[in-house]
């Protein structure tokens, strides 16, 4: 998506874009007047998470079809369908705590040292209208 703010808003590449729903995506590009935003689900999306309910930690990468991955979340960790997925603030881009989504799907590989996780993002991307580009902290 395309939003109407850029470089002289104080918008940059890869800062952390929100709705009151939760993750939108990040700065994939600014602009003097405009920015395009990378969009949680893209398949080149990837964004530290943790399941709220366990706080087990994983990776979030969207699959480009409108869902998302919870990977490397490891076999041990009892994860079941609708549980929360936050942000969990590690990777410095995204505030800890932000809603991601929901995990609607659990699978476990014989032999895999990780489960297959899938999550439905909390945003409504077809009835987004507005977007909250998070600046920072100030120093």
């Amino acid at each position: 998506i395309i939003i109407d703010k850029g470089l002289r808003h104080g918008i940059k590449k890869d800062l952390a874009v929100i709705s009151p729903d939760g993750v939108v995506g990040r700065i994939l590009k600014a602009m003097d007047s405009f920015s395009v935003v990378l969009l949680l689900f893209d398949q080149n999306f990837a964004l530290d998470a943790m399941v709220q309910r366990t706080r087990s930690r994983g990776i979030v990468e969207g699959t480009g079809d409108g869902l998302c991955k919870l990977k490397y979340v490891l076999d041990s960790e009892n994860i079941r369908c609708g549980d929360v997925v936050l942000t969990s603030g590690m990777e410095g881009v995204f505030p800890k705590g932000i809603m991601i989504g929901e995990i609607v799907s659990v699978n476990r590989d014989e032999g895999s040292l990780f489960q297959n996780i899938t999550i439905r993002p909390n945003c409504d991307f077809r009835k987004l209208e507005e977007v909250f580009v998070v600046l920072g902290r100030k120093k």
